[in-house]
């Protein structure tokens, strides 16, 4: 299994405050991206298809007391679940300055609320085995070199019959020349190649990301199968880009079980396409009157030399400025009321 470097994550914590500072201001720090009114457009849309996808799952008798999400950035989807559906949860990024920033957000999107936020990393999150009832994302998964990792610590915190949602992550185009990467917002030229259709099999989206050092991935269906084989249920839905028949899957015990319908395939084969999943671990449905394990954090420096269900949960410091470790005396240093609770090695990112 491939791994994100130090690097990589160093990159998206220094790109995330370029960017959060251009789509709160006037300011141009990275042509060809989102600025004010484009981003806060682009966050509406987000927060239209994000109640759209669980009042679906509401209706299918999907229900969860708390939520966590995974590479939150302005955290709009959480406000969205929590002014919409009432549920609480934790929203988290490797970013500190997203996180910062949707207090500011918030306010343009007409949320009276922010979630609860923390500082974390994906490969390793500050929970115990077997304690979360909800899990989703969406558009982070292609920003590791291998979904699996990230998949398999999902598993591990999600609780006994808990699910993982994500949805927005790209399928590999196999046509596809790859001659440069084209940014967020098309370039005049762009466009023109874009009308004339031949934009999607010559290029991929990401320059701007990937000149400051952020993995922009695509996957075929073969890894998304061999992620998700870790789960016990799995419906994945596969849609083409931009239009066409979708195709959804229900894993089995067949080993190449991730195979849509043949029209499905051609034209993701073709044109490329996305990935949604609702994936349940098994066991018995959380019960409505569970305790808030996102109330308690356990250390990711223990955590990472003996993953078992013995690990101390982490103690607030007095002054309200760390969390604390009992057990190897790790600090966790509390930003405007946001932990940051990484492994050693990435707490160099914030000093």
């Amino acid at each position: 299994m491939k791994y994100q470097t130090i690097n990589n994550k160093i990159a998206e914590v220094m790109f995330r405050q370029k960017i959060s500072k251009q789509q709160l201001s006037s300011t141009t720090a990275l042509p060809n991206e989102r600025t004010y009114k484009e981003s806060a457009k682009e966050l509406r849309n987000r927060v239209k298809r994000t109640i759209n996808d669980f009042q679906d799952l509401e209706k299918r008798g999907i229900k969860f007391n708390y939520y966590f999400e995974i590479g939150s950035e302005y955290c709009e989807r959480p406000m969205a679940l929590e002014k919409k559906f009432k549920i609480k949860g934790l929203a988290s990024d490797i970013s500190l300055s997203s996180l910062l920033a949707a207090s500011d957000f918030a306010k343009k999107l007409k949320f009276e609320t922010v979630p609860k936020r923390i500082v974390c990393d994906a490969y390793c999150l500050p929970f115990r085995n077997n304690s979360l009832p909800f899990i989703f994302c969406y558009q982070t998964l292609h920003h590791f070199p291998d979904p699996k990792p990230i998949i398999n610590e999902i598993y591990r915190v999600l609780a006994p019959g808990g699910y993982f949602f994500f949805d927005e992550e790209p399928v590999k185009q196999i046509l596809n020349i790859p001659l440069w990467r084209r940014p967020t917002c098309l370039r005049p030229w762009e466009k023109i190649l874009k009308y004339i259709g031949i934009l999607p099999f010559i290029s991929r989206i990401g320059k701007t990301e990937v000149d400051h050092g952020i993995l922009e991935e695509v996957f075929t269906l073969k890894t998304w199968q061999k992620a998700l084989q870790v789960f016990e249920k799995a419906e994945v839905t596969i849609k083409p880009f931009p239009f066409g028949p979708q195709s959804t899957v229900s894993k089995s015990d067949n080993v190449n079980w991730l195979k849509p319908k043949l029209s499905t395939y051609l034209l993701v084969t073709c044109w490329g396409g996305g990935i949604r999943a609702l994936c349940q671990k098994k066991g018995y449905r959380i019960k409505s009157n569970i305790v808030n394990p996102l109330e308690k954090y356990t250390c990711p420096v223990c955590q990472t030399n003996k993953k078992n269900e013995n690990i101390p949960y982490l103690n607030k410091s007095i002054d309200n400025k760390n969390y604390l470790c009992s057990l190897c005396k790790t600090r966790f240093p509390i930003i405007s009321g946001i932990p940051i609770i990484l492994p050693i090695k990435e707490m160099k990112i914030y000093g």
